[in-house]
């Protein structure tokens, strides 16, 4: 279980993406989130989906490295959720 997957599932959609992504950024540290992401990769590969999910770089280091792990786990989730997968 990962929190910040749990928290980001069960408000995606309700609350507008770009307050969601403040309040995961502030809330979260960038190790969680880099988890989290490592977690929502590896859960939907288990799935066998017949879906194309966006490729994104597993390793993201810069100075906004946070704003990019979010903006990764917001491109998958969106991606689920526009194919009826989520």
């Amino acid at each position: 279980m990962s929190n910040p997957l749990c928290f980001l599932i069960s408000r995606f959609g309700k609350i507008p993406d770009q307050q969601l992504k403040c309040v995961v950024s502030d809330f979260y540290n960038t190790d969680d989130l880099v988890a989290a992401k490592q977690q929502l990769f590896e859960d939907v590969k288990s799935l066998n989906l017949t879906v194309d999910i966006p490729l994104i770089s597993s390793v993201r280091e810069s100075a906004a490295r946070t704003v990019h792990v979010i903006d990764d786990i917001f491109a998958v989730l969106t991606c689920l959720n526009e194919n009826l997968c989520l």
